[in-house]
Formats: C-alpha cells, sequence, structure tokens
C-alpha cells in the first residue's frame, strides 16, 4: 500500500512537470515580462490558389494549466502550430500540419534593447531536419491582446521566425524601474551590430590619411614612419609616468603636511 501511494505521487509530479511550462518564476529574464497566460494566435486567411492556408499558434510559455488550448494540441506543448487549409470543394479547413514545440526544445533566451527573443531547436516533425523556432516579442501597452506582426513559417523545416506585437512582451512594474515600458531607454544603452564597424572605418581611414600626409610632407618611408612613431609613443608614455609620479608625490607630501599640522595640534 505504501509503494502504492509512493508510486502515486511520483506519477503526479511527473504529470504535473510535463503540464507546465517554462519556469518562468526561477528564469531571472522571463520572470521580467508579462507572459503568465498561454498566448492564442491566428494568423490571417492567405490565398495559395487553389486553396487557402491560416496559420495558428498556441503559446504556452509559463502557464501550468493550458486555457483555451486546441483540442489538436497536446497538453504538455510550450508551442503549439496549427497550419489549416481550405479546399474549393471544402467548407470546413482541414489541418494540414501540427508542430509540437516542447520543454526539452527550449534554447536560451535574450533581452536586449527592449525585446525579447526566445529560441527552442531540436524540434521534430516527420523524417526530416530539425526545426527551429525563435519567438521576438515586443512591448505594446495600448493593445489589450498579442497579436502577429510578422512571420516566416512557410518552410517545413528549418528556421521558423514569430514577431508578437503586444502586452505579453512588456516588463512588468516591479522590474521597470519606473520607465513605463519606454522603449528608447531600453535602446539607450546599446548600439546596432552596424555602428562599431562605422567606427572602426572611420578611425583606420584617419589613421591611414594621417600617415599619408606625414609621409608625403617629410619625405620618408613607411619604415622610418614606424620607427619613429614607435619611439615618439616611448616617449609619451615615459613623460606621462614622471607626469603622473610628481603630481603623486605632490599630493602625498601635501597630505602629510596636513597630517603633521593636525598631530602638533
Amino acid at each position: 500500500m505504501q509503494f502504492n501511494r509512493s508510486w502515486l505521487l511520483v506519477s503526479a509530479v511527473f504529470m504535473a512537470s510535463c503540464v507546465m511550462g517554462l519556469q518562468c518564476s526561477s528564469d531571472r529574464k522571463l520572470k521580467k515580462y508579462q507572459m503568465e497566460k498561454p498566448i492564442h494566435l491566428k494568423g490571417k486567411e492567405i490565398s495559395t490558389p487553389p486553396s487557402t492556408y491560416r496559420m495558428e499558434y498556441y503559446i504556452n510559455i509559463c502557464e501550468l494549466e493550458a486555457e483555451g488550448k486546441p483540442a489538436e494540441c497536446d497538453a504538455d506543448d510550450v508551442i503549439c502550430s496549427l497550419q489549416w487549409v481550405t479546399l474549393p470543394d471544402r467548407e470546413e479547413p482541414e489541418l494540414l500540419r501540427a508542430i509540437h514545440v516542447k520543454n526539452d526544445n527550449f534554447d536560451g533566451v535574450w533581452n536586449s534593447n527592449g525585446y525579447l527573443s526566445i529560441q527552442f531547436d531540436g524540434i521534430k516533425w516527420g523524417d526530416g531536419k530539425d526545426i527551429y523556432w525563435y519567438l521576438d516579442f515586443t512591448c505594446d501597452l495600448e493593445m489589450e491582446e498579442d497579436e502577429i506582426s510578422s512571420n516566416a513559417d512557410f518552410g517545413f523545416y528549418g528556421s521558423n521566425y514569430l514577431n508578437i506585437e503586444g502586452p505579453s512582451g512588456c516588463v512588468k512594474k516591479q522590474y521597470d524601474n519606473g520607465h513605463n515600458n519606454d522603449p528608447h531607454y531600453y535602446r539607450r544603452d546599446g548600439h546596432s551590430w552596424v555602428f562599431w564597424p562605422i567606427i572602426y572605418i572611420i578611425l583606420f581611414a584617419a589613421i591611414y590619411f594621417i600617415m599619408r600626409l606625414y609621409l608625403n610632407r617629410s619625405g620618408s618611408t613607411f619604415g622610418e614612419f614606424c620607427i619613429e612613431s614607435v619611439e615618439r609613443f616611448k616617449t609619451i608614455v615615459v613623460s606621462l609616468a614622471s607626469f603622473i609620479q610628481e603630481i603623486l608625490t605632490k599630493a602625498f607630501n601635501r597630505s602629510s603636511s596636513q597630517s603633521g599640522g593636525y598631530s602638533a595640534v
């Protein structure tokens, strides 16, 4: 009897862990965002003559119990992607494809410049290659429900991107530090990936033109220029070290004299 009770307890814990999504409360990034509720998204109907198709997504990142989950999705799906097709001679759409993303497929979370990105990999569908899923969330406090801003989910294999705009991508008030999810605040500390290459190009171009100008005026060779530059750099370093030593000496002497004066009193 004791064995049966223990087995039931273990089974219950296991089933609960399967049903629940990611442990957002223990993730230092996910816990900051408003993602406790499942997200049910329906894409626009797209014409693919002679048929039409529509994408449907059920995203359950953090919720313990799935609410409003389509019957075609599994209980432990973190992402459930459904592709419906409507044929000319059929009134009701038929399910063409169902992709189930589990906790085991979770790869990482990134939040940069006010945006949240969640990645899943190693997703199996049929006998083909693994599928990769990228969820990108953009905050919009004026929207009551999340919506699909853009998606790239046309291939059966490879990388799939889903950009979601709405309240789920917004930071909770206790983690927002009073900035009210201002995207300009979150972006001010970061630069685009184009920023640094441009800076380096400008810097190298300036060095090149200064070097060419010096060589043209002095009539020196590139080797002589390098030797002279090294010598001047050494001179600057030695002079700077002497200057710092002189300042520190004066500062310590002044401190010693002041402390001596206080002790005399």
